[in-house]
């Protein structure tokens, strides 16, 4: 059976195998993908070591290997584009599941795919082929015996064919200028990206090859104007650049500070951020021209622009800037330039350094809050009038317009930035919530008719309540009003309007020329008008992410009874789970109050673990073991739940059971000596020895003598007496630890102070009944009159000595508690004086 399942196991790898050989080169496009896919079932042949001495016939999984193996080789070397194209899909799949034994052999693969990259193949072959490289140079990191046989030697072939794909030599051969127009760029600077931290050393010689390809690439200016053919700078048309390029660029410039010389990467990196942080101070000079600043540098220092302003000609920047970007012309090219500027600035936070760097917080939130200092005006002449940005009468009208047109992109691109440095700082922004918070609201009140920058500002807002949502005061939380509103808004749709709400019919509208139209629609009596506009998802899941943030971290109280209602309506309607549970586990504390939506969270997510703990939470289970029979036991630690005058009597058993066994033992006694001697055989535990006198009260406390039973057949009645009727507590087979209190003491010492002189049959049903009375019926026994001393008999201390010395003699597990004849109250005290 071992050698059958051995056998069958790499049938798999055999039939992908002959699939490949029988294949034509023009179909295997078409059946590459299922190979692939089946492989992922040959991951165990592909791990096993394979050793020659295995392989002793044609079924061995070494000879399958090889097989498999000689035939991708072969595939990658042949001329057709298919066959080439088939054998770099098989070799990501091989390399992804064979581990070490496949990696360690790939030295000749990695070979031919390089070789690929210099061909004339078609960009996806190309593209593949730069994906399988980097991931089998990812997954060497692990090897340092693998980095040194096959990364290290592949490498500078590999960066050296990627730069040539994406880019384009000048005359100078260490500036390059990119390809644009190439669907291999954005590839290239991804794959350039994720290897260069892990081997500086190897991309050290290529540092200004790469930088002359990103830079242009870092804020892209698709409207520059500038067209004088100037030689000081590559000039890049960067019109169809994507953002993803453009953001693969930024983080690749940002990581160009790991190779530089050892122990000076973190002092790199900072100097790259500052450069950043004054050029865009500089473009700012440009861009914000049209109007008087009244931002100051929170330092003291004044920040003077490196160009000479000339209002006469259009704004610009023709040389090269302190980063080494290309010139722009016109405001729009300045706008985009320094909203890509911002945006480096945000990958600079958002990519991971691999030194220690020092952060220049205040340098970084100065320069944000120069960009969002000027807002888009309402009106301009009013708010000119009431004190808004005062305008420069030597700036046409129309860069003035352009700029308030562009504007709320720049207030975005700095959003973006903000929020990025604060989940850098995490819990140390705290210091900075408080003043970001007045400017986020103050910005949002200008522009919040921009989805763009309302999906930033509720991302931020949940960055700041999170920190210091519950320290906020009332001011500060009415203040935030429009902009919750505003969330709820954006979660729901706009209602329909009814049209004879728009405009009765007939209704007649005069125009300049004097004629009169009429609105046909309106004679409809069931038309509808809408005005729901499709907000984007990104903005839908920037609100939905802040609705539950304010009512979890935000004090409930400063929250008006209507906004809070509004809040649990647009969570109801928009289904928003977090926000539900977040209603229902922080309620309304006004004065109002509101009702709970736990109903309609149960019915919404009936199947959520969240929702059925907060409906029904479970208690602890307890542990129950099973004797040698099957039987459930109850743990050791377990005590038994008695319910004194309820459901359950003292023996743990209900009231109906007792009194079924109470009916069953007293039909027994009634039957004669040879009932009771058969039922004393079948059920020893029974107390058989009760005269009849004793029948009712069996019936009614048959647990009081069940602790006598096993004297009950050898001991006389003269023998019973009220000290050998034990505790009812005490008999239980696990009795539970309860604290006595004053008034069922006194009672017990009360009864077992009973004189044992007389007669017994008629004293044991008396003494019963007081016991079963003041323990099983605690609530029918009086309590003591305050100031009044329990009686006690006279014969109580000879009755004691006599029952201490009988427990003493009897050889059982009953033990007397002894009584303490010195009891004293503060009631006896008070009646004594």
């Amino acid at each position: 059976m071992v050698q059958q399942a051995a056998g069958h196991a790499p049938t798999p790898l055999r039939a992908i195998t002959q699939r490949l050989t029988s294949t034509p080169p023009k179909q295997l496009p078409y059946i590459v993908p299922y190979l692939a896919n089946a492989l992922t079932g040959c991951a165990d042949q592909f791990s096993e070591p394979q050793s020659h001495s295995r392989a002793k016939d044609g079924s061995d999984a070494a000879v399958l290997v090889h097989k498999y193996k000689t035939q991708i080789s072969t595939l990658l070397q042949e001329k057709s584009v298919e066959c080439r194209w088939a054998a770099v899909v098989l070799i990501k799949a091989t390399v992804e599941v064979g581990g070490w034994e496949v990696l360690h052999e790939t030295g000749p693969w990695t070979r031919g795919l390089i070789g690929i990259l210099g061909k004339p193949d078609p960009a996806t072959t190309k593209r593949l082929c730069i994906i399988t490289l980097t991931r089998i140079f990812l997954l060497t990191r692990e090897y340092q015996t693998l980095i040194r046989e096959i990364t290290t030697p592949s490498l500078p072939g590999f960066i050296t064919s990627c730069l040539d794909n994406a880019s384009s030599r000048t005359s100078s051969q260490a500036v390059r200028k990119p390809n644009i127009h190439s669907p291999l760029l954005g590839t290239v600077l991804e794959a350039l990206g994720e290897l260069l931290p892990h081997h500086p050393t190897s991309f050290r010689p290529f540092i200004a090859q790469i930088r002359s390809l990103v830079l242009p690439l870092l804020a892209p200016t698709p409207s520059n104007l500038l067209q004088d053919g100037s030689t000081r700078y590559p000039l890049v048309e960067t019109s169809s650049c994507t953002s993803l390029c453009t953001a693969a660029a930024q983080r690749l410039f940002v990581l160009l500070h790991c190779c530089a010389a050892k122990n000076t990467s973190g002092e790199e990196w900072n100097k790259t951020l500052r450069t950043t942080i004054v050029n865009i101070h500089n473009i700012t000079h440009q861009v914000f021209r049209a109007i008087f600043e009244d931002w100051e540098p929170s330092n003291g220092t004044q920040i003077k622009s490196t160009n000479p302003k000339d209002y006469g000609t259009i704004v610009s920047d023709a040389g090269l800037d302190l980063l080494g970007l290309p010139g722009w012309k016109g405001i729009h090219a300045g706008c985009e330039r320094l909203s890509g500027l911002l945006l480096l600035l945000q990958s600079s936070l958002a990519t991971q350094s691999y030194s220690m760097v020092s952060l220049p917080v205040g340098a970084m939130v100065d320069v944000i809050t120069r960009i969002l200092s000027l807002l888009v005006p309402a009106a301009t002449d009013q708010r000119h009038r009431e004190g808004g940005p005062r305008l420069n009468p030597e700036i046409t009208r129309e860069e003035r317009e352009a700029l308030w047109a562009r504007l709320p992109q720049i207030h975005v691109a700095a959003l973006r930035t903000l929020s990025a440095l604060l989940a850098r700082l995490g819990a140390a922004s705290a210091a900075l919530s408080h003043g970001l918070l007045d400017m986020l609201l103050w910005v949002f009140r200008n522009e919040h008719t921009f989805e763009e920058l309302r999906t930033s500002i509720y991302e931020l807002v949940s960055q700041i309540l999170v920190q210091m949502g519950p320290s906020l005061p009332q001011s500060v939380v009415s203040s935030m009003s429009p902009l919750m509103r505003s969330c709820c808004k954006d979660l729901l749709p706009t209602q329909e309007q009814p049209a004879s709400n728009l405009k009765t019919p007939g209704n007649k509208t005069a125009q300049s020329n004097g004629m009169s139209s009429t609105n046909a629609d309106s004679f409809l009596a069931t038309a509808t008008f809408s005005n729901h506009r499709i907000h984007s998802p990104e903005l839908q899941a920037a609100a939905a992410t802040l609705l539950p943030v304010l009512l979890t971290s935000l004090p409930q109280n400063t929250l008006s009874f209507s906004l809070r209602s509004q809040i649990d309506r647009t969570a109801i309607l928009s289904q928003n789970k977090e926000a539900m549970l977040a209603s229902v586990l922080n309620p309304s504390t006004g004065k109002k109050g509101s009702s709970s939506i736990m109903p309609l969270l149960a019915r919404s997510f009936p199947e959520a673990p969240a929702v059925e703990a907060l409906i029904r939470p479970r208690m602890p289970v307890l542990q129950r073991m099973r004797d040698d029979n099957g039987d459930i036991e109850s743990d050791e630690d377990d005590t038994l739940d008695i319910q004194y005058g309820g459901t359950y009597g003292l023996n743990g058993l209900s009231t109906l059971e007792n009194a079924e066994r109470s009916q069953e033992m007293s039909t027994q006694l009634g039957n004669g000596a040879d009932v009771v001697e058969k039922t004393a055989i079948a059920d020893p535990s029974a107390n058989l020895l009760l005269p009849p006198s004793a029948a009712g009260l069996q019936e009614a406390e048959p647990h009081v003598l069940d602790a006598s039973n096993k004297r009950g057949r050898s001991d006389s009645w003269e023998n019973v007496t009220a000290a050998t009727v034990p505790d009812p507590v005490a008999t239980l087979p696990n009795p539970p630890q309860r604290r006595e209190s004053p008034t069922m003491k006194r009672v017990r010492l009360g009864s077992e102070a009973v004189d044992t002189d007389t007669d017994p049959p008629n004293t044991l049903p008396q003494v019963g009944f007081e016991i079963g009375a003041a323990v099983g019926r605690s609530d029918q026994v009086p309590p003591a009159a305050s100031g009044e001393k329990p009686s006690v008999p006279s014969s109580s201390a000879t009755s004691f000595n006599a029952i201490s010395a009988e427990a003493d003699s009897d050889d059982d597990d009953f033990e007397i508690p002894p009584l303490d004849m010195g009891l004293d109250t503060d009631e006896e005290d008070d009646e004594d004086e």
